[in-house]
């Protein structure tokens, strides 16, 4: 008898009792069937007889009903969401071809030319699997993918034909001879057989649980890693966002320091302006008022001219005037009436002047 056992674990996963067909040069598929097994050794198998007492406590056995290939071999079926079997077969695979180049190195490029298609297969079917692992449970070991036929009833399985490992396996040969050529000394050894039993049946119900405990471990691990790779992106985000704030606020800081001294400058110049402008009206007020000071003195002068010019002329039309009445018989102007006139015309000239110079 040839046993198929895990590279990685050692776990026993078939043996050659089944039809075995080679599946694209990648998977082993075996032919199982929906069956239902007591607990306990098969003592007929190996020339035992059970006693009345042993029977009945065969009937206490529990009975296990499923796939032939995995009640045989112990397998243990454990489940997978399409993320987390995306990352395990990525290890695995890594693991099978780390043991390939240092074992069978001839064997590298034809597994990594049959792993593609081979994994896409298995992603395309990813629904209807079922996951069975060794024994042992080891998540680093082998995963068995199992589902049925068209017809719905005959299961079948798929194992990695790289991650296995032949060896021949005569135990149940031996055990037969023995059971011929010492009697006396089988039942001694199926005595110890179901003691081991029992204690094996503990200790796989232990190791289940362990295995589920490491399984559940190694998953929480990596949801823990994932949400700390994220508050670690999160927090070189943040780092980078505070970063940024302080060498903005440094550039406002520095804007702000910059317009201080532009309004301080500027308020410096505003007061020169104002002081020069102030001296500026000041000078040229004192220049305005001399000037007009001017023109109202040069406005008398040239009134006072005109004044003595019209009182020569009154003078002359009076005398003028007088003559004319003198040779009418008429009345002569008085003196005072003529220096009235001759005031009068250089005032009314000067009003003249002074209203068109405010204007």
């Amino acid at each position: 008898m040839i046993v198929y056992r895990d590279i990685v674990t050692g776990d026993e996963m078939f043996s050659d009792s089944y039809k075995i067909k080679l599946i694209d040069d990648f998977f082993y598929e075996i032919e199982g069937k929906m069956t239902t097994e007591k607990g306990g050794i098969d003592e007929s198998a190996i020339g035992g007889n059970a006693s009345a007492e042993d029977a009945g406590e065969g009937l206490e056995e529990s009975a296990k009903q499923g796939c032939n290939i995995v009640l045989a071999n112990r397998l243990q079926e454990t489940q997978y969401a399409k993320p987390d079997y995306k990352i395990y077969i990525k290890a695995y695979s890594k693991r099978i071809l780390d043991h390939l180049t240092k074992n069978n190195p001839e064997r590298v490029d034809g597994f990594k030319a049959a792993s593609g298609p081979a994994l896409k297969k298995i992603m395309g079917n990813y629904k209807n699997w079922q996951f069975f692992t060794g024994e042992k449970m080891d998540p680093d070991g082998m995963v068995a993918l199992l589902d049925f036929r068209e017809d719905g009833v005959t299961p079948y399985m798929l194992f990695f034909k790289d991650g296995l490992l032949e060896e021949k396996f005569e135990g149940l040969v031996e055990a037969r001879t023995m059971s011929v050529k010492e009697p006396f000394r089988v039942e001694d050894l199926l005595s110890s057989v179901r003691e081991l039993q029992k204690v094996s049946q503990q200790h796989r119900q232990i190791s289940v649980l362990y295995n589920k405990m490491v399984e559940t471990l190694k998953i929480a691990k990596h949801k823990v890693d994932q949400s700390q790779q994220m508050a670690d992106n999160q927090e070189q985000v943040n780092q980078d966002k505070r970063a940024s704030l302080t060498e903005l606020n440094s550039s406002i800081e520095q804007e702000v320091q910059r317009q201080r001294q532009y309004s301080r400058e500027f308020e410096s110049q505003l007061d020169e302006l104002t002081d020069a402008s102030h001296h500026a009206w000041l000078y040229f007020k004192a220049e305005s008022i001399e000037k007009e000071l001017l023109d109202l003195e040069a406005m008398k002068t040239e009134a006072e001219r005109l004044a003595e010019q019209q009182e020569e002329e009154v003078s002359a039309l009076t005398e003028r005037l007088n003559d004319i009445k003198l040779q009418q018989g008429i009345g002569c102007v008085s003196g005072r009436t003529r220096v009235m006139i001759a005031r009068t015309g250089p005032c009314v000239g000067l009003m003249r002047g002074r209203a068109g110079l405010l204007s």
